[in-house]
């Protein structure tokens, strides 16, 4: 009997391990993981209210969409519109996401299967705003954060110069923005998305179905011109990617049968050349 006795007090942490491990193994149907982009879709306050929050709450304005990008290493991006702000992002044992100015407490998160929902209550500025909103899922999280053309890291070049840059910070730039439309490209064919969204990747490139080109200086979008000092500044950037997409023999990629991937294969090439120049 003691014998017996000895044997199970031996046992009675290893059998406590194995019960503790096959809990946390059984998955809940409505496990959300947190770690990706999710979509404003709706803000759950009366119509006249909406609009002062897409305002001042979101920085939107009419028609524009709010998506809030989270990476593991903890940084985050905010895209209002044609707008990106990037920062750090926390989570309490609460649920509760604390990211710029705001807390999102989520209440309810379910997964849909194709997609994922989170409903969640929302204070901004102090907690001038208290609210409660839907998010939805967009996309699965890439594996590497810098990966992902909505890392911050992929996003300098939209911060706005504050002085004339040298050459070299000029190039750095070019460089930023076209790697992050290189990864747009990229982010798509890897998470199978038939339709590429170009719309935050705006700026000098023509992006063609399996080639690569530049725009005209008229049709060159302002918000890239904004983010150099000046408009002088911003041409330089022009003139050195279109001096190095001359240089290729060829600006379309062998044909790999997806022309996402392909294009992304010639900005990476075109990438290199101008890191040598």
């Amino acid at each position: 009997m003691k014998k017996s006795l000895a044997i199970y007090f031996l046992l009675m942490p290893l059998l406590t391990t194995i019960l503790f491990v096959s809990c946390l193994e059984e998955k809940d149907p409505n496990r959300v993981e947190l770690v990706k982009g999710w979509k404003l879709t709706d803000i759950l306050v009366e119509p006249e209210e909406k609009e002062e929050i897409n305002k001042e709450v979101f920085g939107l304005n009419t028609n524009e969409k709010y998506i809030l990008n989270l990476f593991k290493d903890s940084t985050f991006t905010e895209i209002k519109g044609r707008n990106i702000e990037h920062g750090t992002w926390s989570i309490s044992a609460k649920n509760q996401i604390q990211f710029a100015d705001k807390t999102l407490k989520i209440l309810k998160p379910e997964n849909k299967g194709s997609y994922e929902t989170l409903y969640a209550n929302l204070k901004a500025k102090e907690n001038l705003f208290d609210f409660t909103c839907y998010f939805k899922s967009i996309g699965k999280a890439i594996d590497n954060p810098e990966e992902d053309p909505f890392h911050p890291s992929n996003n300098l070049w939209r911060i706005k110069a504050e002085q004339k840059e040298t050459d070299d910070a000029i190039k750095a730039r070019l460089i930023n923005y076209l790697e992050h439309l290189s990864l747009t490209l990229w982010a798509a064919v890897e998470r199978g998305q038939a339709n590429v969204n170009l719309e935050h990747a705006q700026g000098i490139v023509k992006v063609y179905k399996g080639g690569i080109g530049a725009l005209k200086p008229d049709d060159i979008d302002k918000n890239w011109i904004n983010c150099f000092y000046d408009d002088e500044d911003a041409m330089k950037g022009y003139e050195l990617f279109k001096s190095n997409l001359k240089r290729r023999k060829n600006l379309k990629g062998q044909s790999s049968g997806i022309w996402a991937l392909d294009d992304h294969t010639i900005l990476k090439d075109i990438i290199e050349r101008i890191k040598k120049v």
